[in-house]
């Protein structure tokens, strides 16, 4: 049953305390660079209200998928970084 396949970040974060999930990942990022979410809109060419539900964790993008290279590509980190919360509390 995939139901049971399926973990919650409250689950992962559990497994490592030191990985932030893929949305505050994403904050990050784009807060280092000082946008809001309508201007990584416009750099990566994702929409915006992609954006938005990334980073309220409504949804999350699939691996591999080309709006997660593009925000990757403008961040300059892998996209499985950010997937897999490459911006962790103790390395910042």
């Amino acid at each position: 049953m995939l139901a049971s396949t399926v973990r919650t970040e409250a689950q992962i974060r559990t497994e490592n305390p030191e990985r932030i999930s893929f949305a505050e990942c994403l904050r990050t990022h784009r807060n280092r660079l000082w946008w809001t979410q309508r201007e990584l809109a416009l750099n990566s060419g994702v929409s915006y209200h992609t954006i938005q539900n990334w980073e309220e964790g409504i949804t999350y993008p699939r691996p591999g998928s080309w709006q997660l290279r593009k925000v990757a590509e403008v961040f300059r980190v892998e996209p499985r970084a950010l997937l897999n919360g490459g911006v962790t509390h103790g390395n910042d």
